[in-house]
């Protein structure tokens, strides 16, 4: 939480999170920090670093996704809104090269670095820092650039329909879970790290948040090493 010059009881969000996203947020006593902390996220002077388990490892393992995402409608029984992707290129017809084509005037620009850290069972525990601040932007960047859905994400691992994310046989059995049961497993897409630099003239401010409980045994279950205990 950010002191601000005067003290009141309401907190005003700066950087919140996302439906069913764990982690850090950012709170102000003021509306005058408040505004200070989104002009500073608008010029890219605030660095957010996540955590996700993803079904999949990434190829390559660390690189930037930089693909336009836009809001659609998905038709059928049970019509529905989704972000997906509206790439700027495709392949040529000779399948030998891109060719640039004409940017959708409701496409927003969404930009994601990404590393893998650890890879496991057919899993990935992978950092992403989101460059832009598109709605779900992680989430389709992961499934729909990578193919590599983020655990727990049913939104996502389907594009026509509404169901729960299908798990392969191997991770069922490390999770110990069934499939039918599948659709209770949370998302696990975590805010793990905030870095404010140079904050009002004076030194970078990182806060950090400990992984949730559910997040930690599934990386045990799938035998996923958090970085720090990988270095002993």
């Amino acid at each position: 939480m950010i002191d601000g010059m005067k003290a009141e009881s309401q907190l005003h969000t700066c950087l919140g999170l996302e439906k069913d996203t764990t982690g850090t947020l950012l709170l102000a006593r003021t509306e005058e920090v408040q505004e200070y902390i989104k002009d500073l996220y608008k010029t890219h002077q605030v660095e957010r670093k996540y955590w996700v388990v993803t079904l999949g490892v990434p190829v390559p393992s660390e690189g930037i996704i930089d693909i336009p995402v836009i809001e659609r409608e998905v038709p059928g029984s049970q019509p529905h809104f989704k972000m997906a992707l509206s790439p700027a290129y495709r392949v040529s017809d000779d399948r030998e090269g891109v060719i640039r084509v004409r940017n959708h005037r409701q496409a927003l620009s969404a930009v994601t670095k990404y590393r893998v850290l650890e890879s496991s069972n057919g899993c990935s525990l992978v950092e992403v820092q989101p460059i832009t601040g598109v709605k779900h932007q992680l989430r389709v960047h992961m499934a729909l650039a990578l193919a590599c859905p983020i655990l727990g994400d049913h939104k996502y691992s389907h594009w026509s329909k509404l169901a729960p994310q299908r798990l392969p046989e191997n991770v069922l059995q490390n999770l110990g879970l069934e499939q039918s049961k599948a659709r209770y497993l949370p998302l696990h897409l975590h805010a793990r790290q905030l870095t404010l630099t140079e904050f009002k003239g004076q030194t970078d401010i990182t806060v950090s948040s400990p992984l949730p409980r559910f997040f930690i045994r599934t990386l045990q279950q799938l035998q996923l090493t958090l970085p720090h205990k990988k270095e002993k």
